[in-house]
C-alpha cells in the first residue's frame, strides 16, 4: 500500500517548489527587490526635480536682489517730482512711489523666498537619506537572494542524491539544517520532511517518479 498520502503530496509539493524556477521564496525576494528599485528610482526623480526647483528659485532670488540694488543705486535720489514734466504727454514715472513700494516689499519677498529655499534644501536632505536607506535595503535584499539561491542549490543537490540512492552521507541534522534554513516550514512539517527524505521509500520516491508536484 502506498504511503504517499494527500497530506504528504501537499507537503512535498511545498518542498519541491523551493527548488523550482517558481520558488515562492525567490519570487517574494525578487518582487521586493523590484519594488525597492522602483521606489529608489522614484526618489531619485524627486531629488532631481527638487534640486532643479531650488536652483531656479536661487537664481531668481539672486537676480531680484541684483536688480533691486541697482534700482536703488540708479534711481534712489529721485522722487515723484523728478520727471513731473513728462506728465504733459501722459507719462507718470512715479519713481518715488515705486521705490517706496519696492522698499516695503523687498525684505518680505527675500525672507519668503529664503524660506522656500530652506524647505527645498530640507526636502533634498531627507530624500537623499531615503535614497541611501533604499540603497542599503537593496544590498540586504541582494544578500538575501544569494542566500536563498544557495539554499535552493543545497536542496536540489540533496533531493537529487536521495532519489539516486546516494544518501549514505546525509543525517537528520544535515537535512533539518537545510529545511529550517528556508524559514518556510513549521516544526511539524520539518519533522515529517526529515522522515520522507531520510526514508524516501515512505513516499518521496513515488512522489518524484510520478511527477506529483503541485503549486503550493
Amino acid at each position: 500500500m502506498s504511503e504517499l498520502t494527500q497530506e504528504r503530496v501537499q507537503l512535498l509539493s511545498k518542498l519541491y517548489n523551493l527548488k523550482s524556477e517558481d520558488s515562492v521564496i525567490i519570487k517574494d525576494i525578487t518582487n521586493r527587490q523590484k519594488e525597492n528599485e522602483e521606489n529608489k528610482r522614484d526618489k531619485e526623480n524627486v531629488l532631481t526635480e527638487t534640486i532643479k526647483e531650488r536652483n531656479t528659485i536661487e537664481d531668481q532670488l539672486a537676480q531680484f536682489e541684483n536688480q533691486a540694488s541697482l534700482a536703488f543705486e540708479v534711481f534712489g535720489s529721485y522722487n515723484n517730482d523728478s520727471f513731473s514734466s513728462l506728465s504733459l504727454i501722459g507719462i507718470d514715472f512715479g519713481l518715488g512711489d515705486k521705490l517706496k513700494e519696492l522698499s516695503e516689499k523687498k525684505d518680505h519677498f527675500i525672507e519668503e523666498t529664503n524660506d522656500k529655499i530652506k524647505n527645498l534644501s530640507s526636502k533634498i536632505e531627507t530624500t537623499n537619506n531615503e535614497i541611501d536607506e533604499l540603497a542599503d535595503k537593496a544590498h540586504d535584499i541582494s544578500d538575501e537572494l544569494d542566500r536563498a539561491n544557495q539554499q535552493k542549490s543545497k536542496l536540489s543537490s540533496l533531493l537529487e542524491d536521495i532519489i539516486n540512492n546516494e544518501n549514505d552521507s546525509y543525517n537528520r541534522g544535515y537535512v533539518r539544517n537545510i529545511l529550517e534554513g528556508f524559514n518556510h516550514f513549521t516544526a511539524e512539517e520539518v519533522e515529517e520532511l526529515e522522515l520522507l527524505i531520510i526514508f524516501p521509500e515512505k513516499g518521496l520516491k513515488e512522489f518524484d517518479e510520478k511527477g506529483l508536484s503541485q503549486n503550493p
